[in-house]
């Protein structure tokens, strides 16, 4: 029997247009890592080939004596290399400094990535890298053309700071989205902080209902090594301008299993009461501390 506890729940304001949601490259990275990630089992691959044109290239960074080379993949190789793979291990990749340049119908995305791979309770590893989305509008859709990623090591030294190119250096100048523009799958707008809005969202019946809803919904992941896990662990999620709760993300989940349970549990509440400003209803971004105890 698992026992749900809310420890603390608590609001960050993040603002919005109230404008529906539009499929925009600078998310399509962050759609492929959520697709790719999750606990030991199979992936959707319906749903992630069809972020993918058909001719879309999946090509990996490798190291040879010093010199970078790289393995070059289909979609068809890149889904025979790692299927196996995650059917094994607990597999979460996810997004992190990123930077955008849009030329009309093509755009490229590079961003950095943690990578985090659960082998059993006492073992994990975290990782990092940077990788490159090349993308094209197609039919009305933004799709992935190529992807190059170079999984980073110590011996390559840190991790590089994505530097902005100078636009005045190029005849063609880039749209950059500027540094203190958050970009969520289907919200988009600058950052508001707490105390720049009127009121924040909140669910009718406060803690103790959300606390009954996630106590009665959340299941127990099906891996009996992550199953058998207690601990508390913070998520953090958005609440739209009409009260849906979506972008639900977990960075101490003690395994990708509890995260996709909360994850699922928290995007079927029903409506929430959005926060304000001006008066008018705008996006949040909140944060609650779960503890899950075996």
């Amino acid at each position: 029997m698992r026992f749900f506890s809310l420890t603390s729940l608590i609001f960050i304001a993040l603002s919005a247009y109230g404008q529906p949601a539009i499929k925009t490259p600078e998310t399509l990275p962050d759609s492929f890592f959520s697709a790719i990630s999750g606990p030991a089992g199979a992936r959707d691959w319906g749903k992630i080939q069809a972020m993918f044109l058909p001719e879309a290239r999946l090509d990996a960074v490798r190291y040879k004596e010093g010199n970078a080379m790289v393995r070059q993949g289909t979609f068809a190789d890149y889904k025979a290399n790692t299927d196996a793979f995650f059917k094994k291990r607990a597999f979460v990749q996810k997004g992190m400094e990123k930077k955008v340049f849009l030329y009309d119908q093509m755009a490229q995305v590079i961003c950095k990535y943690e990578t985090t791979i659960r082998y059993s309770v006492e073992k994990k590893t975290v990782s990092h890298g940077i990788a490159c989305f090349q993308m094209l509008k197609n039919n009305g859709q933004w799709q992935i053309a190529a992807i190059t990623w170079n999984d980073w090591n110590e011996a390559l030294g840190e991790l590089p700071v994505l530097h902005q190119t100078d636009a005045a250096d190029s005849t063609t100048a880039p749209v950059v989205i500027p540094e203190q523009m958050k970009y969520e799958i289907g919200v988009e707008g600058p950052i508001y902080m707490e105390n720049e809005v009127d009121s924040m969202a909140q669910f009718k019946g406060g803690n103790p209902a959300i606390f009954e809803f996630l106590g009665r919904y959340m299941e127990t992941p099906a891996d009996p090594v992550e199953a058998a896990l207690s601990a508390t662990f913070k998520l953090e999620f958005v609440v739209d301008h009409n009260g849906y709760i979506s972008n639900v993300k977990s960075p101490d989940a003690p395994g990708p299993g509890w995260h996709l349970s909360a994850a699922q549990a928290l995007m079927s509440m029903p409506r929430w009461i959005p926060a304000k400003k001006n008066g008018q209803a705008v996006n949040c971004r909140a944060t609650l501390v779960l503890r899950v105890n075996n």
